[in-house]
């Protein structure tokens, strides 16, 4: 335990270092925000990478590939690993990234007012970013209070306190430099970690054949693609994840920060990274060899860290966990600061604010956010994984369609766009408040924002000319 406590605190050391080493290199707001556009592909591609693996990679994919099976696999190695992350980096991100440097856009919500002519684009995107981001950190701060409190033996309250305050540090006063140099240390703790967690699971549950026959023993169902979730919840959560990886702020972002030519490198990194995926979902079945019968499916990655592993290897895993929902927390606290910041404040409230003045307000709101967060998770959501798809689908259907229809769709209008982000929160929430008939929540609200989107584009005048020639004159 002082092993795991010593390695811990030389890591979160160092965090709050890379972070003051950052604020040394920030001196603009396009710096705060993107770093001006000049990351290389290797740091991009773990930021990227590692804001996406939050603590629902280490502890809430254990957890579900116990408690569903096939459908832990499904998501994140199938989806996640062969399909969404090569299209995101090799198709949507290139397009995006070539198109905000065009127009000098620094947030999504930038993008949005651009391509959609309209106030209304800059600002509801925003409120959307402030609302579902919220449960995405709150999810990050209970991961760490599972993992700190079981192996350190603190408080469920001093360890998201511990948790928190290294995040907020870093993040108010670095900007997106201090998430992306300290996302390379969480990103490198990770691989280590995932690489770790195999050999060391398999060994000690008895070997493949034996975890298989007592997964299969548990629940024959366990093994299907579709698991225990059904086919419908299954297609469901599936599309969500698919979808999602186009949407969400915090790791779409990140394709504004590479510099030019990069974004192959970055892409063979994300892929190399992928890995991460695999591990948990091992952890997970061979859990039922080594804790059958767990309440909480959450406590399956802790309760492999305190029992099996080693005190040095244990010290790097548990680090590497924290970097799990670190790398997701910081860029959450730090979309969720622009979105207050830069597109509501400087985009309506106050236009003239000058541009070291709303750096200075970004960090008071970056730390604001950070305390938010961790007021809200002293009471928590109780699976993570669960929940992160949840607020996934929000950006999927809230952002991703805009996005996509954007950058790759000449017809689409400021008035689809509203439509669409109307019609899918209102369809999202709706269609989960009056228990999701006939189909699961994301499917149908996938079909009716994308109808209403479509149609309302055909309905309205085309886009004018310059948003023709901004946008898809390359």
């Amino acid at each position: 335990m002082t092993t795991q406590l010593f390695i811990m605190i030389c890591y979160l050391v160092a965090l709050v270092f890379l972070g003051l080493y950052a604020q040394k290199k920030t001196k603009t707001l396009e710096d705060y925000y993107i770093a001006g556009r000049r990351l290389g592909g290797l740091i991009m591609g773990f930021a990227y990478v590692t804001s996406s693996m939050s603590a629902s990679a280490f502890i809430g994919v254990a957890g579900m590939s116990y408690k569903t099976g096939g459908t832990a696999i499904w998501i994140n190695v199938v989806i996640g690993f062969l399909l969404s992350y090569p299209i995101a980096f090799l198709i949507v991100g290139p397009k995006f990234r070539r198109v905000c440097e065009r127009i000098g856009a620094l947030t999504i919500p930038d993008f949005f007012e651009a391509r959609f002519y309209s106030k209304l684009a800059r600002l509801i995107p925003a409120a959307i970013i402030i609302t579902f981001m919220i449960p995405m950190m709150v999810v990050q701060y209970k991961g760490a209070g599972l993992v700190l409190s079981q192996l350190l033996g603190i408080s469920y309250g001093w360890a998201i306190l511990v948790f928190a305050g290294v995040v907020a540090f870093y993040v108010s006063i670095g900007g997106i430099l201090g998430v992306a140099y300290t996302d390379v240390l969480q990103g490198a703790l990770m691989l280590i970690g995932a690489l770790s967690v195999i050999p060391i699971v398999l060994k000690a549950a008895g070997g493949w054949t034996n975890i298989a026959a007592t997964y299969s023993q548990a629940n024959p169902q366990l093994f299907s693609w579709s698991g225990t979730s059904g086919a419908a919840l299954a297609i469901s959560l599936s599309l969500s994840y698919f979808v999602g990886v186009f949407g969400t702020p915090h790791t779409v972002s990140k394709f504004l920060t590479v510099r030019k030519g990069e974004i192959g490198k970055a892409c063979a990194i994300g892929l190399i990274m992928q890995y991460l995926c695999i591990a948990p979902v091992v952890a997970g079945m061979a859990a039922h060899v080594l804790y059958p019968g767990l309440k909480d499916a959450d406590m399956v990655m802790p309760l492999i860290l305190t029992n099996l592993f080693p005190p040095v290897l244990g010290g790097l895993l548990l680090s590497g966990i924290l970097a799990a929902m670190m790398s997701t927390a910081d860029s959450v606290v730090l979309v969720s600061s622009s979105a207050f910041v830069k597109d509501i404040y400087q985009g309506f409230i106050n236009p003239n604010i000058s541009e070291k003045a709303v750096i200075n307000a970004a960090r008071v709101v970056a730390l604001a956010v950070g305390i938010a967060g961790l007021v809200l998770a002293l009471n928590p959501p109780a699976l993570l994984t669960m929940v992160m798809i949840w607020a996934f689908g929000a950006f999927g259907l809230l952002f991703a369609l805009p996005l996509i229809g954007g950058l790759f769709w000449k017809r689409m209008t400021k008035e689809a766009a509203i439509v669409g982000w109307v019609v899918g929160l209102t369809s999202y929430l709706g269609w989960q408040a009056i228990g999701q008939p006939l189909v699961p929540t994301f499917v149908a609200s996938l079909v009716l924002t994308t109808i209403s989107i479509v149609v309302t584009s055909y309905l309205t005048p085309a886009p004018p000319k310059v948003v023709m020639d901004t946008f898809f004159e390359e």
